[in-house]
């Protein structure tokens, strides 16, 4: 990284998008070549899985609920049951 995105206080790996490969690789100590089996179990052992984790679907209720979160919807009601009471 340049010492003036440093300075500014920016995250560092947000712009990992306009590092030159060569910076990119010296800054997650890699190569072109990927990691060995010892430095990707190190890193395994270090930052754990690389797996996202699973939220548990929303019950029947919940979703039938999430069904009338609307405000057109809540017009059409209002409009029925003025309309029935007419």
């Amino acid at each position: 990284m340049d010492q003036a995105t440093k300075q500014n206080g920016e995250d560092e790996t947000a712009k990992w998008h306009h590092l030159a490969i060569d910076d990119c690789f010296a800054a997650t100590d890699s190569t072109d070549q990927g990691l060995t089996s010892d430095q990707a179990a190190q890193r395994l052992k270090q930052h754990g899985a690389n797996v996202l984790q699973v939220e548990a679907p929303p019950n029947i209720f919940r979703r039938l609920l999430r069904q009338f979160n609307n405000v057109l919807l809540y017009v059409l009601i209002a409009a029925a049951v003025l309309t029935a009471l007419l």
